[in-house]
């Protein structure tokens, strides 16, 4: 997020500085603004109030930057030629014609006036008499009725096919084996004698889970939408996504009876996960091109497998804790495996230029259902069980 801000940032300080460039048109008008790009297909430009605009290259002239820098757009040879009542020819770059003045480059700027000139014929075969030039360049008013053509995105995430990267996080977790716990639990309820008040109604467990692993994922090329403004839908991304998780299930015992110095705690379950299944991706672009905001929503099913249960590690802990005798260990472990299910959807940023990194958040959940391979008997021999889980997961990864 503080990456997105720093962009954000620095759009905004873009946004407000002077616009100086002039882009000189084919019809001879004159639209003011600051170039952002110059591409084979547009020329797009800004103004105060309009962060992006567009106009197509081939009705571009010649492009003057505020540093006095004449770029030559139109693929042309020869020079402009200004005929003068006099007969004499000035051969150069027009920079700009009024019913005033015309302005003109050789080797340095010059002008001459408009009552001397009989016409302007331009190195592209444009001929423009006195009589036609416009009277100033465009104004304020006629700037804002210029209007933005649609251009289709491309390049960046919108045209990669891999996604590949790294996922850590976190997730809470609910359901039936919580259930099997807290009647483990109420069951030796006597051996914290020294505490009455505990296991009231209040949750007497906190049981985080802590994950961490590696996605990959094909994508399809993308369905690209037009952007007239800007910042804007640009395309729909369809991949296929595969993901491999190493989780842990961490217990502690929390209830308000207990002492602060109390802290009853232990490895729940641990388990690998290999997931795959359909992606969507919402892609978002702004004019630059610079990044990518996208919008991916998914639908995983996976296999649960390597499985290891330590049933009750926090009444266990808390038994010892008090020098009373542990169990025997055939009753609270096993090893398990199983099934998953997931949806999730998350928020991610796609750097284009340079190297193309993809960082972001998801949000999920998460069905689980397992099952021991003995039963256990601190769960009154119960050889199955499951569990949901709400967490988020960060994400740094390259698109290619």
């Amino acid at each position: 997020m503080r990456i997105i801000f720093s962009i954000l940032v620095f759009l905004c300080f873009f946004y407000g500085i002077s616009f100086a460039d002039e882009i000189y048109m084919n019809d001879l008008s004159v639209i003011r603004g600051k170039i952002i790009q110059v591409t084979d297909k547009n020329v797009e430009y800004s103004q105060e109030g309009k962060p992006f605009l567009i106009v197509p290259r081939e009705h571009v002239f010649r492009i003057k930057y505020d540093d006095g820098q004449v770029v030559q757009i139109a693929d042309i040879k020869g020079r402009d030629k200004i005929f003068l009542k006099d007969g004499s020819v000035i051969e150069g770059t027009v920079i700009k014609a009024t019913r005033d003045t015309v302005m003109y480059y050789t080797d340095q700027e010059s002008v001459v006036p408009s009552d001397n000139v009989i016409k302007i014929v331009y190195a592209n075969g444009k001929v423009m008499q006195i009589s036609e030039l416009p009277a100033e360049a465009l104004t304020d008013a006629e700037l804002e009725t210029q209007t933005e053509e649609p251009v289709i995105r491309s390049g960046g995430f919108l045209d990669s096919y891999f996604r590949i990267g790294f996922l850590g996080g976190f997730s809470s977790m609910y359901g039936n084996l919580l259930q099997k716990e807290e009647s483990a639990y109420e069951s030796h309820r006597n051996d914290f004698t020294l505490y009455p008040g505990i296991n009231d109604e209040d949750d007497y467990t906190y049981n985080t889970g802590i994950h961490g692993g590696f996605e990959l994922c094909l994508m399809f090329p993308s369905i690209k939408y037009p952007q007239t403004i800007a910042f804007s839908v640009t395309g729909i991304k369809f991949g296929l996504k595969t993901t491999y998780l190493f989780s842990k299930i961490w217990q502690d015992i929390d209830d308000d009876s207990l002492p602060r110095s109390a802290d009853y705690d232990g490895r729940l379950l641990k388990y690998r996960t290999l997931n795959a299944g359909p992606e969507m991706n919402i892609i978002f672009s702004p004019r630059t091109g610079l990044f990518n905001m996208i919008v991916k929503a998914y639908v995983l099913g996976g296999y649960i497998h390597g499985g290891k249960l330590t049933a009750a590690p926090g009444l266990r802990d808390g038994r010892q804790s008090q020098g009373l005798p542990g169990f025997d260990k055939s009753q609270y472990t096993s090893d398990f495996t199983g099934y998953s299910g997931t949806i999730g959807l998350g928020l991610h940023v796609a750097i284009n230029e340079g190297f193309p990194v993809t960082i972001g958040y998801d949000t999920y959940y998460t069905f689980s259902r397992i099952k021991f391979n003995r039963s256990v008997p601190l769960y009154n021999d119960s050889k199955s069980t499951s569990f949901y889980e709400f967490g988020i997961l960060l994400y740094a990864g390259v698109h290619l």
